[in-house]
C-alpha cells in the first residue's frame, strides 16, 4: 500500500491512505473498504459523500486520456461543488480505469478513461465551498509571478510580455502544457490556479 498526502504540504500533517489495488483508505487506524457500506459514514468530514464519476474525451491510443478524464471529473466536481473540491488529489477513493469499447469505429486506437472518486478539500474543515480559504483562493500577484518565472525554467514560453504576475492566456496555455505533460488534469479555463499548483510546479523545479 502506498501513502498518499490527500492534504496540502503545510496545512497539515494528517495522512490518508488509498491503496488503488484493493480500493481501501485509512482514517487513522481503521481501514476501510472503498466499496464498504460504511465508507460514505467513515468518510472525513472534508469530504463529499458522493462518488463522483465522468468520462473523458477519446485519445489516439490513449495518450494523454487520463489527464483528460480527471479534467471532466474537475468540471462535474466543479458544477455540483465548486472550485474548493476540484483538486483530484485531495479526492479518497479515486480511481482511473479504460473506459471499456472504446469509441465508434475507432475503438482500438481512440481510448478513453473514466475518473471516479469522493470529492474533498485540502484538510478537514466546516468552511462553506462558496468561502474563499487560504488553500482555494487564487494566487497572489507575487505568487503568480513565481509560477510564471517557474514555467519558463521548465522550458515554457510565456510570450511577449514574460513573468509580469498577471495570469493570462499565455501563462494559462504554459500551466495547461505542463500539466499535459505530466499526464496531469489540466486547469479549467474558467478557474484560476491556487496555492497547490503552485507548490507542484515549485517541486518539479527543484525536481529539475
Amino acid at each position: 500500500m502506498r501513502q498518499i498526502s490527500l492534504v496540502r504540504v503545510g496545512l497539515t500533517t494528517t495522512m490518508f491512505a488509498l491503496c488503488s489495488a484493493t480500493g481501501a483508505f485509512a482514517q487513522n487506524k481503521s481501514v476501510v473498504s472503498c466499496t464498504d457500506p460504511r465508507v460514505l459514514d467513515k468518510l472525513p468530514s472534508n469530504c463529499k459523500r458522493e462518488m463522483v464519476s465522468a468520462d473523458g474525451p477519446g485519445r489516439p491510443f490513449g495518450i494523454g486520456a487520463q489527464g483528460a478524464a480527471m479534467t471532466a471529473w474537475q468540471r462535474e466536481v466543479q458544477r455540483k461543488f465548486g472550485n474548493a473540491y476540484v483538486t483530484w488529489e485531495n479526492s479518497i477513493c479515486h480511481t482511473l480505469s479504460p473506459t471499456p469499447g472504446g469509441i465508434g469505429i475507432g475503438e482500438k486506437v481512440l481510448k478513453r478513461y473514466t475518473a471516479a472518486g469522493f470529492p474533498c478539500t485540502p484538510s478537514p474543515t466546516s468552511t462553506s465551498v462558496f468561502e474563499t480559504t487560504e488553500a482555494n483562493k487564487p494566487l497572489t500577484v507575487p505568487q503568480v509571478k513565481e509560477l510564471q518565472q517557474s514555467l519558463v525554467k521548465l522550458g515554457f514560453k510565456l510570450g511577449k510580455k514574460g513573468p509580469d504576475g498577471t495570469f493570462g492566456t499565455d501563462t494559462r496555455k504554459a500551466l495547461q502544457s505542463w500539466q499535459r505533460n505530466r499526464g496531469l488534469a489540466t486547469i479549467d479555463d474558467e478557474v484560476l490556479p491556487d496555492i497547490s499548483v503552485l507548490e507542484a510546479v515549485r517541486k518539479a523545479v527543484k525536481l529539475g
